[in-house]
């Protein structure tokens, strides 16, 4: 089954984008507008740090791991192989505790390639959960002396693409009317956050409908059922 990815998207002037922290203005510049990325069905590396290659940063889902860098995003697939991969932030990998893309100039643990992977899934069945990834990093950075992170502001995966890709769109996750426009021009699945697209993935693994349906609110119910839960591409 191919890797499903999601990639953060944040909105500059009322347009949803991908930015790239400029380190000479110290200013964030949009790099791509979710519109190209779909008109082109490409996305390019945005994310930039002093002492390694620009790099494109996707999340890819996994059970075990149930949050996002930001609420709002694509979620697509990609015959592109990442050029590695980590079980978190590789922010959580400096002497800093956050993810803020300011930290341009953040200097990377010593040894902090033992969590990096060149395989998503290699990945996965040694992190099958974000708190064993967290638990992991924690005890690693107890021993250069830094702060622990907490695991529920890091539970994402990180996997970058030191080039220019070409992606094949699934849904999006997003509240604002460029998000429904957008979804209906390019006729893809729009779900308001991203717990409700796991709930959808929930529902596929589940036996019975019940199953599904009982650990939803009224709201959520009917939220499911105007996006046409049968086309779901899950």
């Amino acid at each position: 089954m191919a890797t499903i990815y999601f990639k953060s998207l944040v909105n500059v002037g009322q347009q949803q984008a991908t930015t790239t922290y400029d380190p000479h203005t110290e200013t964030k510049v949009i790099s791509q507008t979710l519109r190209e990325i779909l008109e082109t069905k490409r996305i390019k590396p945005n994310t930039t740090h002093a002492t390694l290659p620009k790099r494109l940063c996707v999340s890819a889902l996994h059970k075990g791991y149930t949050q996002t860098y930001r609420p709002e995003g694509l979620i697509f697939t990609t015959d592109a192989k990442a050029d590695y991969t980590l079980p978190f932030d590789m922010a959580m990998l400096t002497e800093r505790n956050n993810a803020a893309s300011t930290n341009y100039h953040s200097t990377l643990i010593p040894g902090y390639e033992r969590f990096i992977y060149t395989d998503v899934n290699d990945m996965f069945k040694t992190f099958p959960k974000s708190a064993d990834a967290i638990a992991e990093l924690n005890a690693f950075r107890k021993e250069h002396g830094l702060d622990p992170i907490i695991e529920k502001s890091a539970a994402y995966t990180e996997c970058c693409f030191e080039r220019e890709i070409t992606t094949m769109p699934i849904a999006l996750i997003g509240n604002s009317e460029e998000y429904y426009t957008v979804s209906l021009e390019h006729k893809l699945l729009l779900f308001s956050t991203f717990k409700t697209y796991l709930d959808i993935r929930g529902y596929k693994e589940k036996d019975t409908l019940w199953d599904y349906c009982s650990r939803m609110d009224k709201a959520t119910f009917w939220e499911k059922i105007f996006q046409g839960l049968a086309a779901s591409p899950f």
